[in-house]
């Protein structure tokens, strides 16, 4: 995922990995991570894999019913 950063001296956009502003050179600074997730993992992960454990849940349950009747 690729996320645009803003210098904070000019607001030139510069790529996520960038140390330095591509246009005035000021050093640009991570952002830090203020909710405690990795940058990896954000909401969407999260809730695509519990939807997933949701659905192979109410499966396994719909096999159980469907095996005792």
């Amino acid at each position: 995922m690729f996320i645009l950063v803003y210098c904070s001296k000019c607001g030139t956009e510069n790529g996520d990995n960038a140390t330095f502003c591509q246009n005035c050179g000021t050093r640009i600074k991570p952002k830090e991570n203020k909710n405690g997730i990795s940058k990896f993992i954000n909401y969407k992960t999260i809730l695509i894999v519990f939807l997933v454990f949701v659905v192979l849940f109410v499966i396994s349950w719909v096999v159980v019913i469907a095996s005792v009747t």
